[in-house]
């Protein structure tokens, strides 16, 4: 893969370089899957859930500390010093954009119909989620996946400066993480061998 060899030039030629990888939309889940494979951060703008590509890849994945039944705190118990962290990954993006939110999901979906398939919502790594549908007013649209849109509409705005009428200023939201159940519906897939 190109981005991989590119990566691979660079931390070659400058070892001692801090290296950060992103983008935008598709460009945002390369450099996410880039980042999870060499550890690398990242911070992705509006890009599409990237945990089913990372699993299908065989990318490193962190080990639940939610389930617990026999065989996974087995695996916890040995994995534990081993297991990979994600949180060198953050997804920055809104609540109006179908894209990153995985409502642009399904064969029927816009996303399907333009020629795009999505099939996640689920992101590794962090996730700092602007909450434009309820909190501004904004519509669920694709049109709003551009990247000037979260640039001029959310990030060049002074977010602590308090409002004209004393109000204060706007708060940069928490960064959230995605449960490992995310995904649990769309990887039950069952196939039948014929013979």
């Amino acid at each position: 893969m190109p981005a991989q060899n590119l990566y691979n030039n660079l931390t070659y030629m400058f070892p001692a370089a801090n290296i950060w990888l992103t983008g935008h939309s598709l460009g945002g889940a390369l450099a996410g899957l880039l980042g999870i494979t060499f550890g690398a951060p990242v911070i992705t703008f509006e890009a599409p859930g990237d945990r089913m590509a990372s699993r299908r890849l065989h990318l490193p994945q962190p080990v639940s500390p939610t389930l617990d039944y026999p065989p996974v705190r087995a695996i916890r118990s040995l994995t534990l010093g081993l297991q990979p962290d994600v949180q060198h990954v953050t997804h920055v993006f809104h609540t109006a954009d179908p894209i990153p939110m995985g409502t642009c999901t399904g064969v029927l979906s816009s996303c399907a119909i333009a020629g795009y398939a999505m099939e996640t919502r689920c992101h590794l790594g962090r996730k700092r989620v602007y909450d434009t549908v309820s909190r501004y007013g904004w519509s669920v649209d694709v049109r709003t996946h551009r990247i000037g849109i979260i640039i001029d509409k959310l990030l060049a705005e002074d977010w602590d400066k308090p409002g004209d009428d004393g109000s204060p200023g706007r708060e940069v939201p928490e960064l959230t993480q995605d449960d490992e159940q995310c995904d649990v519906g769309a990887l039950l897939y069952s196939f039948t061998l014929r013979h």
